[in-house]
């Protein structure tokens, strides 16, 4: 999706953490080689961070909370935000990138 959409303005922004059954690499080339070949990605990848201490991540599950008891519950929880920083959703971590294509349209 980020490859059909960036150059309309569209940005994927991945976050690894280990929060979550501690399951990412700490290296951090280690885990951009293990996206980049399983999963293909191009779009940017920040260090390993610890998302449920992380203000960015309080801040967007205070803006879309509503299951979960408003934390982060697993990896590949996805947040869409506006082209003026508002969060427009929140998406389970097990919603399809594809899935979320509408959505993405519409903001474009």
């Amino acid at each position: 999706m980020y490859g059909k959409y960036k150059d309309q303005g569209f940005v994927v922004l991945g976050f690894p953490s280990g929060d979550f059954g501690d399951q990412e690499y700490d290296d951090h080339e280690k885990i951009l080689k293990f996206a980049q070949e399983k999963y293909k990605i191009t779009f940017p990848l920040f260090e390993k961070s610890h998302v449920k201490e992380d203000p960015l991540f309080q801040w967007l599950v205070k803006q879309k909370g509503g299951f979960f008891n408003d934390q982060m519950k697993w990896n590949f929880t996805k947040f869409l935000i506006g082209r003026n920083g508002q969060v427009i959703k929140r998406f389970a971590p097990s919603t399809k990138p594809e899935k979320i294509g509408k959505e993405v349209k519409k903001q474009l």
